[in-house]
């Protein structure tokens, strides 16, 4: 039985309260580590960050703000925007080819985000959902089991 390779990007959830939470993580990139994967944080782009690491900014944290709200809501979002706009980016090739994509959050949970994945027919033939990640008292990233 031949099985399918799944081509899908794979999108991550890292709980983080700052930017300063993650910098060794993203300092340890190497350049086309970075360049492969897209950082989408309610931030700024932190002027400390490698230069080659790709960053959008979302206007507020979603995943926080919006935990328990209805899923049809949550298609409509700006991360929901943001994730079909990179698609198409990166298919026109304005962008290069995307491996990963890391939604920076407060939340404490990832569901909002895997609903969605499963729901919106656009984004989840082009996006699977990777894990929920945090720091742990290390600074290493662990994933969360929920």
């Amino acid at each position: 039985m031949l099985s399918r390779q799944d081509h899908r990007i794979e999108v991550n959830v890292l709980q983080t309260h700052s930017p300063a939470e993650i910098y060794a993580w993203v300092q340890s990139f190497t350049e086309k580590e970075a360049r492969a994967r897209v950082i989408m944080a309610p931030f700024e782009h932190p002027l400390d960050f490698p230069k080659h690491l790709r960053f959008k900014n979302l206007p507020d944290d979603e995943l926080f703000t919006a935990e328990g709200q209805c899923l049809c809501c949550a298609l409509k979002s700006p991360l929901a925007d943001s994730l079909r706009s990179l698609f198409m980016m990166v298919l026109t090739k304005q962008e290069p080819k995307v491996s990963a994509v890391y939604v920076l959050t407060q939340a404490k949970k990832s569901d909002l985000l895997l609903q969605t994945l499963k729901h919106a027919p656009f984004l989840a033939q082009r996006y699977r959902f990777g894990a929920f990640l945090c720091m742990n008292a290390t600074n290493m990233l662990v994933n969360v089991v929920e």
